[in-house]
């Protein structure tokens, strides 16, 4: 899921993927969380989502950069537990 948000001359492309928790994680198929709103406070993007229904430990956040002309999926922070399902981009 790509969100596109500009806030002050900044672009942000916005990404969640589950992080899940256990040994068993690497037999599972990932679920990616539904975005429930992507919004700004101040000039921060604020992300929020739906919580998932399986074995979620947590999210991981990952921005796309630019790297020398490629475009690349950076990760930029963890948010841990099923419930916290909000994200500010500091």
């Amino acid at each position: 899921m790509k969100n596109l948000i500009r806030t002050s001359a900044r672009i942000y492309f916005a990404a969640f993927i589950l992080l899940l928790a256990g040994a068993t994680a690497q037999a599972q198929s990932l679920q990616t969380p539904a975005v429930d709103s992507i919004s700004i406070d101040a000039t921060h993007p604020v992300m929020s989502w739906f919580p998932n229904i399986d074995n979620t430990g947590g999210y991981v956040i990952v921005k796309r950069v630019n790297n020398a002309g490629i475009f690349i999926w950076q990760r930029i922070d963890t948010v841990v537990g099923i419930n916290q399902t909000t994200y500010t981009d500091f």
